[in-house]
């Protein structure tokens, strides 16, 4: 067994959630009949989710039939996605007519906004606010990128 993964060669993940590639090598040792703790600590994971895995390898799924549940499960993990009311979307508007900032209307509206410059400015990116409301009109530069109108003067 100790051909098939070595163990320096595996490190640390900084995700959780199983990838495709580890639920085939899961299913190959279930196959092998391969004890779950080792599965479980060469893979690095916990032996509550090799057993999870496997339990549903018992129960006839392949690992492509499990990989498709589990990304329809994992969907409702993490984050949910910022929804402004729409009072708060048309009063963020009325202050971009006016000419002030994500930056500016939240510091001077803290208490007052349910989410801070950088989820405003994520949320024009993706279209809820017009960029062209914003001061720089949606035109902002990576970095080392000049702007080609100073190189001219």
């Amino acid at each position: 067994m100790r051909f098939l993964i070595r163990k320096d060669s595996v490190t640390h993940m900084a995700y959780h959630h199983l990838t495709l590639h580890e639920l085939v090598m899961v299913e190959t040792y279930w196959s092998m009949r391969v004890p779950v703790s080792w599965i479980a600590q060469r893979m690095r994971r916990g032996r509550q989710t090799i057993y999870r895995v496997i339990h549903a390898f018992d129960r006839g799924m392949t690992a492509l039939e499990y990989y498709h549940e589990y990304k329809k499960h994992r969907y409702h993990c993490g984050r949910k996605r910022v929804r402004l009311r729409a009072q708060y979307v048309h009063l963020i508007t009325c202050f971009l007519h006016q000419g002030l900032s994500f930056d500016v209307i939240s510091g001077l509206f803290p208490r007052m906004l349910p989410c801070s410059s950088r989820t405003l400015y994520r949320l024009a990116h993706t279209g809820v606010f017009p960029k062209q409301s914003l001061p720089w009109k949606g035109k902002r530069h990576k970095n080392g990128v000049k702007d080609k109108e100073a190189d001219a003067t």
